[in-house]
Parts: structure tokens; sequence; C-alpha cells
């Protein structure tokens, strides 16, 4: 549940930021004071706020405009696109849309509200916690993004803690699995160059399949991501090693397109999840699903083989340098062998 504010003379405080609630006739508005750096400032726009409201139901000011959630949607995306981030999010939509209509004001939102919208997104859409965080988080930013344009003045999520997430589990591939994996490839040689492009370079699923000629460079021997192409917002330039200059020269090398059209029409295929990879683990008799267990598989294999984690981070092109460090819990014996070396260097 959120934390209920306690108000003292219609004041409240919370982690440094001061709260009013003002009331007017019977008619309440509880709101965040921006700005307000002591409880003065917080009176101060306590009483602004019911001068304002007595206006307003005087019929003196019009109250603030309807602000309907679908601006809430185009503010997060413009934002996203501002970022070089070029995959708007109209899949998180999708369930604002089917609980409350995009054309409702976002005003009227409270808090309890959106805890009502958790609690059928649980319960009614079967969805887990980090993904329901994952929902919440975009209207989060929405709401963020219009107070800053002077649109809203509140936002309900501000007391809403995120729901608890299981820890994360992370698997990968064992070296047995792999051979497995590239075995039941034949079996697929329409895709076989795709999956082990994902493979070889740990790259997410998105940067292959979407991957275009011009982002190589055969001469110089290098893959080059720029940021609004790439899920972490980084410029990723990737070498071409021996065995992926092979898959490229086996491809046929081509001046524009797609460097793997396996979708209709020439373009990237609409589900590989689903409709490659899956099937290529069920012939390889492995329980596992999605291509990012390569992914992880990658980072695994480098640090089992004593491979720096910045060198980790440089290979996956991770954007934040702790994200590498996740790897040593999957290395097995890490602390029984540090542990000899230790006394190896301290014995000798």
């Amino acid at each position: 549940m959120a934390r209920q504010l306690t108000f003292i003379n219609n004041i409240a405080e919370y982690k440094g930021k001061f709260y009013y609630r003002a009331t007017v006739r019977g008619k309440t508005r509880q709101k965040l004071a921006y700005g307000a750096n002591s409880r003065k400032d917080a009176e101060k726009m306590l009483k602004e706020e019911q001068r304002k409201m007595e206006l307003e139901q005087a019929g003196l000011i019009k109250p603030s405009t309807p602000v309907p959630l679908s601006k809430l949607c185009q503010l997060y995306d413009t934002h996203n696109k501002m970022k070089n981030r070029s995959k708007v999010r109209g899949d998180k939509r999708k369930y604002i849309q089917e609980y409350w209509g995009l054309n409702k004001d976002s005003r009227l939102i409270k808090r309890g509200d959106i805890e009502k919208w958790q609690v059928w997104l649980k319960e009614k859409k079967n969805l887990s916690n980090s993904t329901i965080n994952k929902y919440c988080s975009y209207l989060n930013v929405g709401y963020k993004l219009a107070i800053q344009d002077g649109l809203l003045e509140n936002n309900p999520l501000n007391f809403i803690p995120k729901l608890k997430e299981p820890k994360e589990n992370i698997k990968f591939l064992t070296k047995e699995e792999i051979q497995k994996v590239l075995k039941a490839l034949d079996d697929f040689p329409r895709f076989k160059n795709f999956v082990l492009m994902v493979i070889r370079t740990g790259f997410r699923i998105s940067n292959v399949n979407y991957m275009r000629w011009e982002w190589i460079n055969i001469a110089h021997r290098q893959i080059h991501i720029k940021p609004q192409d790439n899920k972490g917002g980084l410029d990723i330039i990737h070498e071409i090693s021996d065995e992926l200059l092979r898959i490229f020269e086996q491809i046929g090398i081509q001046k524009t397109g797609y460097v793997f059209p396996l979708g209709l029409n020439g373009k990237p295929y609409a589900n590989p999840q689903r409709d490659i990879i899956n099937k290529v683990f069920k012939k390889a008799g492995i329980n596992y699903t999605g291509f990012h267990i390569f992914r992880h598989t990658a980072g695994t294999t480098l640090a089992e083989n004593n491979i720096p984690f910045k060198s980790i981070q440089a290979f996956l092109h991770h954007k934040d340098p702790r994200t590498p460090l996740k790897y040593i819990h999957l290395v097995e014996y890490n602390q029984v062998k540090a542990d000899n070396v230790i006394q190896d260097f301290i014995s000798s």
C-alpha cells in the first residue's frame, strides 16, 4: 500500500518534500508543493490554491484544461525520441486504454485509482509485478513531463511504491547445450546465420533482427549501431571477427536493405522469439525460451574465463558499468578459486 501522508494544519512533509491539502466548500485538493523549501512556503501555496478554488467555484476563473491520457502517452513518446530511442512504446498504451480509455482526464486519476489499476493488471491480465512496474513507470514519466510543461500540477504515482519483484534468476547455456543448439540449427538452414550472429556477438535480438547493411563496414571490419537504433542508447562499434566475416560473405554483401530480411516483403521477422529460437530450443531438447539467454551466456562465459568486467561491459555494450557484475554470481567455484589464489600468493 502507498504511504499515507500525515497532515498538520493541512501541510505534510515527506522525504524533504512538502504537500498541502486545500479544502473549499467541501471540495478538496491534495498537491505536492513544488518548489517549497519550508512549511512557510507550502502554507503560501496552500492559501493561493484555496483562493484559486474560491474563484473557480464563483465562476470568476475557469478550472484548468483537461489533459487526456493520450497526451501523456504523446509526451512520453516525444521524450523518448529526443533521447535517441527510436522505438515508441505503443504496447504500454494497451492496458491504459483498455482500463481507462485514452480520453480519460488525467487530472481525475487519484492514487487509489492507480492501485485499483495495478490489481486489475495482476488479477485480470495476469501480469507479473515487474511488468506492472513498467506500465506504472511509463505513466509516471508522462505525468512528470506534463507537470514540467505546466499542464498538470499533481502526479498520483508519487506515492505508489514499486511492487516487489522476484530476484532475477539469470540462466545461461552450458557448452553442451550450445553444441545441441548448433546441431539443431542444421534443420533450420534459413535461420542459421541469424541465430549464429546472436550467439557470436551477444547482441540484443533487436540489433540483429533490424540490422542494416549500412551498419556494416567490411573494409574496416566493424559493425556500427547508432544510439537511436540501440535499446541502451549507446553508440555501438563491434569488431567483425573472422567467423562473423564468413557469415556476411555467405549471406552476400549488399549495399542497402536489411541483413536478415527473413519476414514478409524483405522486412525483419515479426516474431523471431516465438517462430525461430523457441523451435530451435525444442528441437535441441533444451527447456529455455527467447534469444536473451545468449547474451547472458556470452557474459557468463567471459566471466568464467577471467575476462575483466570492464571488458565484458565493452563487449556487451552495457550502459551501466555495474551491469556486468551480476555475471559473477553465475560463475561457480569463484569464491573457492579466489581463496586458493590468495592462499598460493601468501604461501609462496
